[in-house]
C-alpha cells in the first residue's frame, strides 16, 4: 500500500466522503450545477457536500449523490461512518468534561470541527480571547 492509501485510512470518513462526491462528479463529467439539477438540490449544496471542513451533509442529499453517481451505497456508508465517529467524539468530550477538563471545539481545516481538550485556568489566553472565569460545570 503506498503512503497517501495509509494516510487517507486513518482520515474521518467525513474527510474520506467529501473526497469521494468530488472524485466521482469529476469521473462523471459534471459540473456542480449539472450535478445538482440532476439531484434536485442547488449548486450550494452540492459544493458544501464536497468540502471536507464543513459538516456532513444530511442523509436525504448523501442518498441522492449516491444514485446519481452510481456509487452503489459507498457514500452512504460513508456518511454512516462519519456519524458514527461524530458520536463517538461527542462521548470522549462529554467524559473528559465530566472528569474537570474544559472541552472547545475548533476547525482543523481537515474534516468536521472537532472536540479539543485544554486544560487552562481562568486567566490564561485561549485563542487570543481572554478568559476571566473558569467555565462552567
Amino acid at each position: 500500500m503506498i503512503e497517501d492509501e495509509q494516510d487517507q485510512e486513518h482520515e474521518p470518513a467525513g474527510v474520506r466522503l467529501a473526497r469521494e462526491i468530488r472524485r466521482l462528479r469529476d469521473q462523471a463529467g459534471l459540473s456542480q450545477p449539472q450535478l445538482a439539477k440532476r439531484i434536485g438540490y442547488t449548486r450550494q449544496y452540492v459544493s458544501l457536500a464536497e468540502r471536507a471542513d464543513h459538516n456532513l451533509p444530511s442523509a436525504e442529499i448523501v442518498k441522492a449523490l449516491d444514485d446519481a453517481l452510481g456509487a452503489s451505497g459507498t457514500l452512504i456508508a460513508l456518511r454512516d461512518q462519519g456519524k458514527r465517529e461524530q458520536k463517538q467524539l461527542r462521548r470522549k468530550s462529554a467524559a473528559k468534561q465530566a472528569h474537570g477538563q474544559p472541552t472547545s471545539f475548533m476547525s482543523t481545516g481537515q474534516g468536521p470541527n472537532v472536540p479539543v481538550v485544554a486544560e487552562f485556568d481562568g486567566n490564561q489566553l485561549l485563542d487570543g480571547l481572554r478568559l476571566d472565569s473558569p467555565p462552567r460545570r
